[in-house]
């Protein structure tokens, strides 16, 4: 709490004001600060356990319904060969993360290459995976603060996942319709043309309609997919890098359901998963875990008995976040030691675990 103190406009106070216990304007206005810093530290803190709770409540339902004796069959007669295959395809994910957010930097002037790109995607994983909906990918704005503006990076993080929603509805519509599941094929083909909307709006002239004091921020925010739009040979190109990305995810998938030697046809996973994908999503548990394992049980239950869809879903956030997580702990430290061009770790550090708001 004593860091606070730092970002605290220095006044000169009425010695006497303070003596006698009353505070003065400034003092006033650095006391309130200070109470809303520790109320806002508060609820923070108030969310990480409220979250955790309906993560641990979650799993405690599923686990509930499990049939032990079936469960520890499954696990037990599960092919190592499908479960080295996964593990492979999860070591590609950083890579092709690291193309595109290579890519989609490079567009608004942002020089990193990919090895620094693949240092901040690693370096952001762990956070990213210990908070709702992947907003720790907001430590992203750290990593880059000395190299561009928080508004153009956070542009980049917004850029790259409304991608990562593009490829996501390109599988479940199309999928959707060759294998006749036209339920996720409507919901996605919707979500997909809303993307589409998206990107039209941010390259097109309505963005200068905004107020004039948000005006500037909403340009950097938009500036990166403004970019990518405008550019069709770009926009594809990183389009086909995250439907490669995505397909190795739904390859995964497959590989963990043949692992239990449950046959699941691999165009309903690249439909249904998707749906799955976006209900984890939502910010109530970890990571989605408990949301996207009870989607998964009730989308895939005709292929595959309970135990073995909480088994996908459970082994799925391992590869997907968890190991990955683990993995990228020491790029982290390597992060904040100061590892990135142009980057002071002192520096990130201070804003990390300052109380200092980020605009």
């Amino acid at each position: 709490m004593s860091s606070l103190f730092i970002f605290l406009p220095i006044h000169r106070y009425d010695s006497r004001a303070i003596s006698s216990g009353k505070r003065s304007g400034p003092f006033i206005h650095n006391w309130q600060a200070l109470r809303a810093s520790g109320y806002n530290e508060t609820m923070k803190l108030k969310r990480r356990y409220i979250i955790l709770s309906l993560t641990a409540i979650v799993f405690g339902i599923l686990f509930y319904c499990v049939d032990l004796t079936v469960a520890v069959e499954t696990i037990r007669n599960a092919q190592p060969v499908y479960l080295v295959l996964a593990f492979l395809l999860m070591c590609s994910y950083p890579v092709w993360c690291a193309i595109r957010w290579n890519l989609i930097a490079n567009q608004i002037g942002a020089r990193l290459g990919f090895r620094q790109s693949f240092i901040i995607i690693m370096a952001a994983w762990p956070l990213g995976t210990i908070t709702p909906a992947k907003s720790g990918d907001l430590i992203k704005v750290l990593f880059l603060k000395n190299i561009l503006p928080y508004s153009k990076t956070t542009g980049v993080i917004l850029a790259e996942r409304m991608m990562d929603v593009v490829a996501l509805c390109i599988y479940g519509a199309s999928a959707g319709l060759i294998y006749g599941f036209y339920r996720a094929s409507l919901f996605t083909g919707i979500l997909l043309m809303g993307v589409l909307l998206f990107f039209v709006i941010a390259a097109s002239p309505l963005v200068n309609w905004a107020p004039e004091k948000w005006r500037s921020l909403i340009q950097n925010v938009l500036e990166a997919s403004m970019a990518i739009y405008r550019n069709l040979g770009t926009f594809f190109g990183i389009l086909l890098i995250t439907l490669v990305n995505w397909f190795c995810s739904i390859l995964q998938t497959w590989c963990c359901y043949k692992a239990f030697q449950a046959e699941v046809p691999i165009f309903y996973i690249a439909a249904a998963l998707p749906i799955a994908i976006f209900i984890g999503l939502i910010p109530v548990t970890l990571s989605g875990m408990g949301t996207r394992d009870s989607a998964m049980i009730f989308l895939f239950q005709k292929y595959a008995p309970y135990e073995t869809n909480l088994a996908v879903g459970i082994l799925y956030s391992i590869f997907g976040y968890w190991l990955l997580a683990i993995i990228g702990v020491p790029f982290m430290k390597a992060a904040l030691g100061g590892s990135i061009k142009n980057i002071h770790g002192d520096s990130i550090r201070h804003e990390l675990f300052s109380s200092e708001r980020i605009d």
